[in-house]
């Protein structure tokens, strides 16, 4: 669906015909080109984490903290991957994050039982998946 809407705004882009008024030409010409561009960079991410969605593997548990691990925290649950937001699983409540994230480079690396702080506040990792 992004991928057309990409083509369809570079069409748009292409097939504008030259008016009397060219600045209405340019004006429509820059519009499509910045819808073009816009959904260029939305699908270029979309790509991004469809990629690191798939590269999580079943059998590859984590005993740190590293891309694709589920992480329960004494204060929050978290899965790194992408940036789906809240997602409530089996009764549990997980927050999808990017490992991009600030919170997420504070735990990269780290082991059942460490600690670190974020925000003035001490979390301990309870497990690691």
């Amino acid at each position: 669906m992004l991928e057309e809407a990409v083509k369809d705004a570079q069409d748009s882009a292409n097939n504008e015909d030259k008016s009397s008024a060219g600045d209405k030409h340019e004006t429509a010409r820059a519009l499509s080109q910045n819808a073009r561009d816009l959904n260029a960079s939305v699908l270029a991410e979309a790509l991004r984490e469809r990629d690191l969605l798939l590269g999580v593997k079943d059998a590859d548990c984590a005993a740190f903290v590293k891309n694709g691990a589920i992480v329960l925290t004494s204060s929050f649950n978290t899965f790194i991957c992408v940036n789906l937001g809240k997602v409530d699983f089996e009764g549990l409540s997980i927050m999808s994050i990017s490992p991009s994230a600030p919170i997420a480079q504070q735990m990269l690396k780290l082991k059942k039982g460490d600690k670190f702080n974020f925000n003035n506040r001490e979390t301990m990792l309870l497990d690691v998946f």
